[in-house]
C-alpha cells in the first residue's frame, strides 16, 4: 500500500479523527483500581495464554455472567508489566513481546451498545498507527501513514469500506503480530456483533483476538478456544482471603470457616461485585454463628442483592434511612457525577431550613454517607467521584 510521512502533530490528529477523542486511559486507569492483588496472575501463567501469544490460538474467548470479574481480567493483559514488576514474576506479555517488535503491544476496546464495526475498526486502525510509529518513523518526527487515509483525512469522510480496506491493508504491512483484547462483545447488537469476529480475523493473519462477553447463543467457528468463568480461581482466592480476615473467623473453627467460605461463594453465582456486598454484610455479624445464618439466607442474585440493601437502609432509623436515601437520589439525579464533599453539602441542604448554619449542622461526617449506604456507593478511586457501585 501507499504510504507518505506525516508530521507526528498531524499523526495524533488524525487518531483523535478516527476514535474521536476516545480517551482509553480512562477506562483502564478505573479497571486497574478495581484489580485484587494477584488477580490474572493464573490467566498470564496458562498454557491458553502462552499458546495465545505464541500464535497457536489465535482467538481466545472468556465466557461469564456480568460482574463475574471479564473486563478486569482482560486488563490484566495490558496491564500486566506494571502488576508484577515488582514481585518476582516477571511479566510474560512484557517477556514476550520485547522479543518481538516494539509495536506489538495489545490494543484494548470495550464495546457499548452504541458501537457500530466501522468504530471498532477505526480505534483499531488509529492504535496500530501509534504502534507502528517507533519502527517506522522517519529522521524529524515523521511518521508513515497510509496515503488512502490522509485523503479521507481532508475530507472528513468516513466510509466503513474504505477503512476495512485502509485497516487490513495497513495490518498487513506491518511485521510481527497485532494483539487485540475485545471486552464486552455482549454489548454490540446482534448484527455486528455477528460479523465481528469473521472480520476481524479477515483483516490480517498476524491479528490475535482476547475476548470477553456473557455467554451468548452463538457459535463463532473462527474461535480456537473458550473459557468459562466456572474455572476462573480470581473470585475463590478473593472469598477464601477475604472471609478468613473477618475478625471472627481468626478465631473460628476451620470447619466452621470452611463452611462459609463455600456459602459465600455459593451465593456469590460467580459474580465479584456480589460477593464483594456479602462480605460486606458479613462484617457486621456479631460471631461465627450469627455470619453462617446470616450467609444461609444471603440472595444469589444482584438485583435480589441490590432490593435486601435498599431494604436494610429503611429498616434504619428515620435520620439514618433518610440521609441514606438522599445520598442515593443525589447520585442518580445529579446532571454530572459528584465529589464525596459535594454530595455531603448536596445531603445537608435537603433539609428544608437552607440557612448556611443550618446546613452546617446537618453535615454528615463523609467517611459515614457511603456507609449508611450499604454498599451501593463507592468511590472512583482516579478522580474522586462518588458513583453507583454497578458503575463499575
Amino acid at each position: 500500500m501507499m504510504k507518505v510521512f506525516v508530521e507526528i502533530g498531524h499523526l495524533h490528529a488524525i487518531q483523535n479523527w478516527l476514535t474521536s477523542n476516545y480517551l482509553l486511559e480512562d477506562e483502564l486507569s478505573d479497571l486497574r483500581n478495581l484489580r485484587k492483588p494477584h488477580s490474572g496472575k493464573w490467566l498470564l501463567e496458562s498454557e491458553i495464554f502462552h499458546s495465545w501469544l505464541a500464535g497457536t490460538e489465535k482467538v481466545v474467548v472468556l465466557k461469564g455472567p456480568p460482574g463475574c470479574g471479564k473486563t478486569v481480567l482482560s486488563s490484566v493483559i495490558l496491564y500486566s508489566y506494571d502488576i508484577y514488576a515488582l514481585t518476582s514474576c516477571r511479566s510474560i506479555v512484557a517477556d514476550h513481546l520485547e522479543s518481538l517488535d516494539s509495536h506489538c503491544f495489545p490494543i484494548f476496546i470495550q464495546h457499548s451498545s452504541n458501537m457500530t464495526q466501522k468504530i471498532v475498526l477505526c480505534r483499531i486502525l488509529s492504535f496500530a498507527l501509534g504502534q507502528n510509529t517507533s519502527s517506522h518513523s522517519a529522521p524529524g518526527l515523521s511518521v508513515e501513514v497510509p496515503s488512502a487515509l490522509l485523503t479521507l483525512y481532508k475530507h472528513r469522510k468516513l466510509e466503513e469500506t474504505d477503512i476495512q480496506q485502509i485497516t487490513s491493508a495497513f495490518l498487513r504491512s506491518m511485521s510481527g503480530p497485532l494483539y487485540i483484547v475485545l471486552d464486552a462483545l455482549d454489548e454490540l447488537s446482534v448484527t455486528p456483533r455477528n460479523d465481528l469476529i469473521p472480520l476481524l480475523v479477515e483483516l490480517s493473519p498476524q491479528i490475535r483476538l482476547f475476548i470477553t462477553t456473557r455467554p451468548l447463543a452463538v457459535d463463532y467457528p473462527h474461535v480456537s478456544y473458550s473459557l468459562n468463568s466456572s474455572d476462573l480461581p480470581d473470585l475463590r482466592s478473593f472469598v477464601y482471603s477475604e472471609v478468613e480476615a473477618l475478625d471472627y473467623a481468626v478465631y473460628g473453627e476451620a470447619e466452621d470457616v470452611s463452611t462459609l467460605k463455600e456459602l459465600v461463594m455459593a451465593k456469590s453465582s460467580e459474580i465479584f461485585l456480589l460477593a464483594s456486598l456479602h462480605i460486606r454484610e458479613l462484617k457486621g455479624c456479631l460471631d461465627m454463628d450469627d455470619a453462617l445464618e446470616v450467609a444461609a439466607k444471603l440472595p444469589t442474585t444482584d438485583k435480589t442483592r441490590y432490593s435486601r440493601s435498599v431494604d436494610r437502609i429503611r429498616s434504619r432509623d428515620a435520620r439514618r434511612a433518610t440521609t441514606a436515601i438522599h445520598c442515593l437520589v443525589w447520585v442518580w439525579q445529579a446532571m454530572r457525577k459528584l465529589t464525596l464533599e459535594e454530595l455531603q453539602t448536596a445531603v445537608a441542604s435537603s433539609t428544608r431550613d437552607l440557612t448556611k448554619r443550618a446546613v452546617n449542622r446537618a453535615l454528615v461526617p463523609r467517611h459515614q454517607l457511603l456507609d449508611l449506604c450499604d454498599g451501593l456507593l463507592v468511590m472512583n478511586d482516579r478522580d474522586d467521584y462518588v458513583v453507583f457501585v454497578r458503575a463499575f
